[in-house]
């Protein structure tokens, strides 16, 4: 009886680690069962879908759309505003030229759309890179979480955290930023 007790003592010790791990300001891949990955894969490979958890100190995000330009990477539109929930999900969708960036909520959805001209040609190489693991969110930091690249080189080397110096002509990439201020 006595390991017994010590076993639920330890159990309860570990779920309490793990309850406070949930408390951490994170962003990671969404976790999706395998035929919704294959439906999302089937109607564009450039839909990505991510989970944040935070407390209460994070007030607001910002989801960046970023396009290379001539003169560098240059902001190519935004979506912002105040979060309404402590968890949520942010997702991306790129199918030639239409991009949306969406934020999902307990109560809903909200779904903001361009046209972009990333600059891509079919003679290009094209790589693609996104956020593939858990991500502290440190207030007021960028994190990259995903990148389309394109380039007329024999080589094309991705850095999802250091996009802006991939070495290629053409690109699209897509930043969170949390913040501890909120949108007025």
């Amino acid at each position: 009886m006595k390991k017994l007790a010590l076993l639920v003592c330890l159990l309860l010790a570990f779920c309490g680690c793990g309850k406070q791990s949930e408390l951490m300001n994170t962003i990671a891949p969404a976790q999706l069962e395998e035929e919704t990955e294959t439906i999302l894969n089937v109607i564009s490979s450039d839909v990505v879908l991510f989970d944040y958890r935070v407390d209460t100190s994070i007030k607001s995000f910002r989801l960046e759309l970023w396009k290379l330009e001539e003169s560098g990477w240059e902001s190519n539109g935004s979506v912002y505003g105040n979060l309404s929930t402590q968890q949520g999900r942010l997702g991306i969708s790129y199918n030639d030229g239409d991009f949306a960036m969406i934020e999902f909520t307990d109560t809903g959805s909200s779904k903001s759309s361009y046209t972009v001209d990333g600059g891509f040609t079919s003679e290009q190489m094209i790589g693609t890179s996104k956020l593939a693991q858990e991500t502290e969110i440190v207030p007021e930091q960028e994190i990259a979480l995903w990148v389309k690249a394109g380039t007329d080189k024999n080589g094309l080397s991705m850095v999802l955290d250091d996009f802006r110096n991939i070495d290629c002509e053409a690109g699209l990439a897509v930043t969170v930023t949390f913040s501890a201020q909120a949108v007025e």
